[in-house]
């Protein structure tokens, strides 16, 4: 009854799962079409982790121009104005700071 002792016992968790991120529709690495001045409506995508939940999972959507300008996608939309292929780039990362990617390509003429 009278001895006592007490350990310390660190405990590290390590999330290496990577999350998940569809894109809706036919688009996974596809090439779609359209001409110069059209409006062009980027895919849709669902997202989920095994341990970040979907509110902290961080997505970042790109739109990758033939002169190799890069712009943040705020909008589900963008109307090309040169002829030639557009990327369209999509990044998840989780709380741990594993990674997914998926893209498609817009081919304007």
């Amino acid at each position: 009854f009278g001895n006592e002792s007490r350990d310390i016992v660190e405990v590290f968790v390590t999330d290496d799962v990577l999350p998940t991120l569809t894109l809706e529709g036919e688009y996974q690495d596809s090439t779609k079409y359209a001409k110069v001045g059209d409006v062009v409506t980027i895919a849709t995508y669902s997202v989920s982790d095994d341990s970040t939940s979907i509110e902290d999972l961080r997505v970042t959507v790109m739109l990758l121009e033939p002169n190799g300008r890069v712009s943040i996608m705020d909008d589900t939309t963008f109307i090309p104005n040169t002829e030639g292929i557009y990327r369209v780039y999509y990044s998840c990362y989780d709380e741990a700071g594993n990674y997914v990617v998926a893209q498609y390509y817009v081919s304007v003429s």
